[in-house]
């Protein structure tokens, strides 16, 4: 340092000293211990002989938040499954309704000796045929008919005779109105019915 300069005053360093721990021991579970973010920048540049502008090492702590936890004996919602209700065997169900459909076993259908059976060719008859339990048929309604009552009846009548296996519902046997769709057609002179559509 020549005569002419005037001395710059340095600021004394920060010494960070570790005291011990003088705590006495406890049951209690040890504090989180906090988040430290370490940030090292360069001061501002300092005036000719003072302190090195080597990085200065900043230690900033950031607080972890407490984990909230229920209170004990706080009561806890639970959501009750659904009730279910046991299938009444003796109501009608629709087709659509049932988780297993009756399945067709016989569906024979005979000639028709009727008259005006050539009017007939191409007719259809929409039926609605409720089957039991056990497969057999007990009613059958006529949905969307025909001109010929004769015919009408005599398709009904055969219907009757079909068999079928039972539908159920969720394990449960049960009744089941199964819609039928007929088409009249003329085979070597005799009128006859193919079922077109069954159960949809």
């Amino acid at each position: 340092m020549t005569p002419n300069q005037t001395p710059v005053a340095q600021e004394p360093l920060a010494v960070l000293v570790e005291e011990p721990d003088t705590r006495e021991p406890t049951d209690e579970a040890p504090a989180t211990p906090a988040l430290s973010i370490v940030d090292e920048r360069t001061p501002e540049k300092l005036p000719v002989g003072s302190a090195s502008e080597a990085p200065v090492r900043v230690e900033r702590s950031i607080a972890t938040p407490p984990k909230i936890e229920a209170e004990p004996g706080e009561p806890v919602m639970t959501i009750d499954p659904p009730i279910l209700e046991e299938p009444d065997p003796d109501m009608r169900y629709r087709f659509d309704e049932v988780d297993a459909p009756p399945t067709a076993i016989s569906t024979r259908m005979p000639a028709f000796e009727v008259k005006g059976r050539r009017l007939a060719r191409g007719q259809s008859l929409t039926l609605d045929v409720l089957v039991s339990p056990h497969g057999r048929i007990n009613s059958v309604r006529v949905v969307e008919g025909i001109d010929n009552e004769e015919l009408r009846q005599a398709a009904v009548g055969a219907v009757l005779r079909w068999r079928f296996g039972g539908g159920s519902h969720r394990g449960v046997p049960v009744r089941v109105w199964v819609p039928v769709h007929l088409t009249f057609y003329l085979e070597s002179g005799q009128l006859r019915a193919a079922v077109t559509s069954l159960g949809n």
